[in-house]
């Protein structure tokens, strides 16, 4: 709160409507500290989706126990897209050498040959 204060020069001891909606704005603009989710290191990322695969299957089984098969089937796809960028993402971090490294190392190799 101190600090939103000193950000928006308020000197009483409540914000305002009109400042706080400001803080909330500026917060929203990027002013956290958080990293965005491709920022994230591989592992991070890897959780992150893990988590959110656990979620759908826990809201696929309800819409499967509420008979709501089309949502179902949407949350079985969605689930499918997170499982295909989770093996991306793996695969991406399994392989350290950048093209332009293997590109590198290949021209080296044909040298010492």
């Amino acid at each position: 709160m101190k600090n939103m204060r000193a950000m928006l020069e308020e000197a009483g001891r409540t914000l305002s409507n009109r400042d706080k909606g400001m803080a909330l704005a500026m917060g929203a603009a990027g002013m956290d500290n958080e990293p965005r989710f491709a920022e994230r290191p591989p592992f991070s990322q890897v959780f992150t989706i893990e988590n959110d695969i656990k979620n759908k299957y826990k809201e696929y089984e309800i819409a499967v126990r509420n008979n709501e098969l089309l949502r179902a089937q949407n949350l079985v796809n969605e689930i499918d897209q997170l499982e295909q960028q989770k093996i991306m993402i793996q695969n991406q971090a399994a392989s350290p050498l950048s093209n332009r490294d293997m590109e590198i190392a290949n021209i080296l190799e044909s040298i010492s040959q």
